[in-house]
Parts: structure tokens; C-alpha cells; sequence
């Protein structure tokens, strides 16, 4: 049984259409930017402070390339991108558009009553806006979904993820520039 929906004040009409070969970019097909579906979540990185973490050494004195400061992870957008699209398949196109650094307020179960420096139990997040389109290949919900997993599995294997945060559904997909 069909049933009638609204229009609303203004109606719009999508598009939909077949990708077409574009040799030039290394891709077999792409759609055009404007008609892709995409998904989007945030990942949610705990900063460590800058100070703990300059000139770290090891053992042997050789400095420890390993630990990764706020200002390192937040200045670095495109490796952070870099990064995501080396997790997802050929097809879908990784973005970045937005990311900020929020400090988080201990709750009163972390506060101690005698303890006076409660400065020192806030924490510094990363928050990455990522959304992932069907630039090459269809993107469902259900595949969005699997690439947010994807993507934070690796990421955890290198930096801390705020654990309230992982395993959130990606969004609706929804057309590019919006």
C-alpha cells in the first residue's frame, strides 16, 4: 500500500546515478561529490598532557617517538585522515571537516572530599568530526557503521578512546554538502 508524504515548503529532489570511470584519480568510478551518501560520527581521543610527554626517554636515553602529545595529534588533521582512509576499502572517501579540544570536569564519584588539587583529574578530549562517503561504491548505514568500528579499533591499538564514546551508531546516510 503506497502512502502519501509530505513535501514540505520547499521540496527537493535527489539524484541518483551510476558512478563513471575517472582514471585520472586512480579510481575505477566515482560519483559526483555532490550526489555522494555519507555517514558521520565523532571519535573521541583522551589527550595526554604536553608536559609528561616532551623529551620522554627510554632506558638507554634514545628518545621515545612513541608517545604522542596533544598538540601533535590536534595539529595533524590530515594524518588523522590519512590514517582512516588507509583503514576503509577503495570506494569510500574519508573526511575530516571539523575536530575541538574540550576539557572534561571530573563527576563527584571521581572528586575526593580531601582532596584539594581535583585540577589535575581534568581531562583533555579530542573530538574528530569523521564522515565517510561513497565515492566509488553505494554506503549504507550498516557499512558506515562498520567502518566507525573499524576505525576505532585501530586508533585504540595507538591512542586512548573515550570508552563512553565508542560503538555509537554512525549516522543516517544523507547527501554530501549537508
Amino acid at each position: 500500500m503506497d502512502r502519501a508524504f509530505r513535501l514540505g515548503k520547499i521540496p527537493q529532489m535527489y539524484i541518483f546515478s551510476k558512478p563513471q570511470p575517472r582514471a585520472q584519480e586512480g579510481l575505477h568510478y566515482a560519483i559526483p561529490e555532490d550526489l555522494q551518501l555519507c555517514c558521520r560520527h565523532e571519535l573521541h581521543i583522551l589527550l595526554p598532557p604536553d608536559t609528561t610527554n616532551k623529551n620522554h626517554h627510554d632506558n638507554n636515553g634514545e628518545t621515545d617517538d612513541a608517545t604522542t602529545t596533544c598538540s601533535s595529534i590536534m595539529d595533524n588533521k590530515d594524518s588523522m585522515q590519512q590514517f582512516l582512509q588507509g583503514v576503509v576499502p577503495e570506494g569510500i572517501r574519508v573526511e575530516i571537516p571539523d575536530r575541538l579540544v574540550i576539557l572534561l570536569e571530573p563527576t563527584e564519584e571521581e572528586l575526593d572530599d580531601d582532596d584539594s588539587n581535583n585540577l589535575s583529574k581534568q581531562t583533555r578530549v579530542a573530538i574528530f568530526l569523521v564522515v565517510y562517503c561513497g565515492e566509488g561504491k553505494p554506503l549504507t548505514r550498516h557499512q558506515g557503521n562498520e567502518y566507525r568500528a573499524m576505525a576505532e579499533a585501530n586508533v585504540a591499538k595507538h591512542l586512548s578512546l573515550r570508552q563512553d564514546r565508542v560503538g555509537r551508531m554512525v549516522s543516517r546516510p544523507c547527501p554530501s554538502p549537508l
